[in-house]
């Protein structure tokens, strides 16, 4: 958790494997670029009645960067993102159903920032404050009993 190279999700083997420009979720890199490689790999050992249905490459502000369609349980993307003010990039997932058959469940990704912050000219004060996490680790587990009074 510290690395905080994780996701978030709600399904109980959902593996989702995300890099930019070779650096793994959570990590920022080291000089900012103007192109960038992302490598996707999820996995839902489910099956069909759990595929992954749409992955999302989401940017700033929510921007959607890039966006494939699937259908599949196992799903490999690699594509070539062009920014030169992106700050960081995360990958949302949406799957065929959730835990209980209903619409799907929406897994996210930690952020993979760009290093631009660390350089951004509208920063005020002496040093830009580290950036917030979106996500800092996987999570499924069934619902904490009630705290006694």
């Amino acid at each position: 958790m510290t690395a905080q190279c994780g996701y978030a999700t709600e399904d109980k083997n959902l593996l989702v494997r995300c890099t930019l420009k070779g650096a793994v979720m959570g990590s920022t890199l080291s000089a900012p670029a103007t192109s960038f490689t992302a490598k996707i790999h999820i996995e839902d050992p489910d099956g069909t009645g759990d595929a992954v249905t749409a992955v999302e490459i989401v940017s700033d502000g929510g921007a959607v960067a890039a966006s494939r369609t699937a259908g599949a349980a196992v799903v490999d993307w690699s594509v070539t993102l062009g920014s030169s003010t992106s700050r960081y990039y995360y990958v949302r997932v949406s799957t065929a159903s959730n835990l209980t058959g209903g619409p799907g469940v929406t897994p996210w990704t930690a952020s993979v920032w760009t290093g631009r912050w660390l350089t951004d000219a509208r920063r005020v004060g002496p040093a830009w404050p580290a950036p917030p996490c979106v996500s800092l680790a996987s999570f499924s587990r069934p619902a904490l009993p009630p705290r006694p009074p």
